[in-house]
């Protein structure tokens, strides 16, 4: 079943009015666990939206509590999202499989995105862009998990745990030394935002620049033909942003890393900039 069938044939299910506990699933051929972050907002976030456009509006959705990443969903939906604990009974609940969007293996328009992020932006009631004479550019710096986190996930050693910039002080000296008085640069750690702070940057922001990873998801919420440079060892396997770059038709650049711990030459990634995106 397609994942578009798929929202259908919960919708109608759900015109019975009996509670459907929902278990998300990858789309066909894919992998990913909704907690982690670029899982989440695709492989649940995304075709729950879909799905309740489809169903009646007073619906509730049953989920599984599925760890640090619940209160997101909650707080997108606390009137639709009925969270199941790992202590409450399921017998009586019809369990159905909801089809994740991942963009790597879900063809979807630019549209879907947008319609997507317009009502997130919506529900969490993040104000409008205020005017501002400099362009805001982003420098993603991945932190080690909370202790918390590394307890409670199912993917170990996240973070800067798995990939890292060694010199990321020097990265942004570098960065500083090369962006203009027009440019308003910022280093920022994801892992300490809310879900509305990572938006309110990124929808700011007309250029971001980090190393792969989940936080880069957070494309989707800027405006279409920003500018997202990728730090990344691994072009051809670790693909994902570059697709979501283009649906979101963002500007995408690739600059090759050595390995998951990497250190940036600033003299080279200097020049790299200048020959790529010109005097900035």
């Amino acid at each position: 079943m397609d994942i578009w069938k798929n929202q259908s044939f919960i919708a109608k299910l759900y015109s019975s009015k009996k509670l459907i506990l929902l278990e998300p699933e990858p789309p066909q051929g894919a992998r990913g666990s909704i907690k982690n972050y670029y899982h989440f907002l695709f492989d649940l976030l995304l075709p729950l939206h879909g799905l309740m456009k489809k169903a009646d509006g007073e619906t509730v959705f049953a989920i599984r509590h599925f760890g640090v990443l619940t209160p997101y969903l909650k707080n997108l939906f606390p009137t639709r999202i009925l969270v199941i604990k790992k202590s409450d009974s399921t017998e009586n609940l019809t369990t159905v499989p909801l089809i994740g969007m991942n963009p790597r293996w879900v063809h979807f328009s630019s549209r879907r995105i947008e319609g997507f992020k317009q009502d997130v932006v919506r529900i969490l009631d993040i104000p409008p862009e205020e005017p501002s004479d400099k362009t805001l550019v982003l420098l993603i710096e991945r932190l080690p998990p909370a202790g918390n986190y590394r307890k409670r996930a199912n993917i170990k050693g996240g973070g800067a745990y798995r990939r890292s910039i060694t010199n990321q002080d020097e990265l942004y000296s570098c960065l500083a030394s090369t962006l203009d008085s027009s440019f308003e640069l910022r280093n920022i750690q994801l892992e300490t935002l809310s879900l509305a702070e990572q938006i309110r940057y990124f929808s700011r922001a007309r250029m971001v620049i980090a190393q792969h990873g989940a936080g880069l998801a957070n494309a989707l919420w800027m405006k279409p033909h920003s500018t997202v440079i990728e730090l990344n060892h691994d072009r051809r396997r670790l693909n994902h942003f570059e697709i979501l770059s283009r649906i979101k038709k963002h500007r995408y650049y690739f600059y090759r890393t050595d390995g998951l711990h990497a250190t940036i030459d600033p003299a080279h990634l200097q020049t790299w900039l200048q020959r790529h995106l010109g005097n900035l």
